[in-house]
C-alpha cells in the first residue's frame, strides 16, 4: 500500500469513528478514537519495511522467522499499554531446535494448530537443452510455498491465461492434449474477459485437464492496477490455497517473465516480445493463443509438512 493510500483509510476510519464517538460520547472521544489520533503513517511504513526484509526471510508460519516477527508486533502492543491473554508459555510454541534463551518468556495464546509446509534448500527447474540449462531460485523461480514434493520432467505447453470457458466461448485448454505436461499461464485474465478469475480455479483446471505441475509468471503488459500497486515480472512467494481444504495444491511455481519468454522459444536468450504480443492480441480479441512449446522441463523438490 502506498503511503497515500494508507492516510486515505486511517482518515476514512478516523472520520468514521469520530463522528460515532461524538454522537455517543459528546465532548470526550471514546478510547478507539483516541488511539487513532496517535497513528503514523511513516512509523506503519517503517514496520512493514522491517517487516517484509530478509531478516524475516517471509515469515512463512511455523518458523523461527514467524515467532520472531509475532515479537515484533506483541512488543509493539506492549508499547502501546496493551497486555497479553492466555496462560501458555511462548517458547512452549517455537518451532523445534529454537535456541534456548532466544526469547523472553511470558503469557501468549494460540486460537488452533497451523499446518506449515517447507520446501527444501535445494529445488532443482532444469531446462533440458544442450547442455542443460539450471534456473536460479529467487531471480528465475519460486516454488509455490505450500507446493508439494514433485520430482517431473515433462514437455511445457503455454495455455494463455490458463482459462478454461466453454459457456463464454473462450477456452484455452480446447485442442490440446495436456496429460502428464507442465502448463504456464500468465497471471490475471485478458480486460475483456467479463467475470474474474482466482489462481485457484486455474489450478483445478490444470489438475482436471491431467497436467502434472503448472508455471506462472506475471506477463509484461500490465493493468492500471497492477502498475499502482508496484507490480512486477519477477517471481512471486505465494501459496496455492486450492479451492478445498481437503485438496492438495498441484505442483507449481512462479517464474520470471523472461524465463517464460525462454520456455515458449526453447532457447537459451528467449525472443522478447512473445509475450507482450499474445497479451496484446488477446486483449484485442478474445480468441485462445495457446500452444506446445519446444522445451522440456525436469523440475524437483522436497516438501514437508509440520503442526
Amino acid at each position: 500500500m502506498s503511503m497515500s493510500a494508507l492516510r486515505n483509510v486511517t482518515a476514512s476510519l478516523f472520520g468514521l469513528l469520530l463522528g460515532a464517538g461524538l454522537t455517543e460520547a459528546g465532548e470526550h472521544p471514546p478510547l478507539p478514537v483516541q488511539a487513532l489520533g496517535k497513528l503514523s503513517g511513516p512509523r506503519m511504513m517503517a514496520d512493514v519495511a522491517r517487516l517484509s526484509s530478509p531478516a524475516y526471510n517471509g515469515r512463512q508460519a511455523g518458523t523461527l522467522e514467524d515467532a520472531r516477527s509475532g515479537l515484533f508486533v506483541a512488543e509493539r502492543f506492549r508499547v502501546l499499554g496493551l497486555r497479553p491473554i492466555g496462560d501458555q508459555t511462548f517458547k512452549n510454541m517455537l518451532p523445534a531446535g529454537t535456541p534456548a534463551g532466544a526469547f523472553p518468556d511470558g503469557p501468549w495464546v494460540s486460537s488452533r494448530v497451523v499446518t506449515a509446509r517447507h520446501i527444501g534448500n535445494n529445488p532443482q527447474f532444469l531446462l533440458m537443452t544442450d547442455p542443460p540449462t539450471l534456473a536460479q531460485p529467487g531471480s528465475d523461480y519460486l516454488p509455490l510455498l505450500d507446493s508439494p514434493s514433485m520430482s517431473v520432467t515433462a514437455s511445457v505447453v503455454f495455455v494463455g491465461y490458463g482459462i478454461s470457458d466453454p459457456a463464454r466461448g473462450f477456452d484455452e485448454y480446447e485442442g490440446l492434449d495436456v496429460q502428464n505436461r507442465i502448463v504456464l499461464f500468465l497471471r490475471g485474465k485478458p480486460p475483456t474477459y467479463p467475470i474474474r478469475i482466482s489462481h485457484a480455479e486455474k489450478e483445478r483446471v490444470a489438475r482436471h485437464k491431467g497436467a502434472v505441475a503448472f508455471l506462472t509468471a506475471t506477463g509484461p503488459v500490465l493493468s492500471g492496477y497492477e502498475a499502482r500497486r508496484g507490480m512486477t515480472t519477477e517471481p512471486l512467494a505465494y501459496y496455492g490455497r486450492p479451492e478445498a481444504r481437503d485438496q492438495h495444491p498441484i505442483p507449481g511455481a512462479w517464474i520470471s517473465a523472461t524465463l517464460a519468454e525462454v520456455i515458449l522459444s526453447g532457447e537459451e536468450s528467449g525472443q522478447s516480445g512473445n509475450l507482450q504480443r499474445v497479451q496484446k492480441q488477446l486483449a484485442e480479441q478474445l480468441a485462445p493463443r495457446s500452444r506446445h512449446t519446444p522445451t522440456v522441463l525436469r523440475l524437483a523438490w522436497e516438501s514437508t509438512e509440520t503442526s
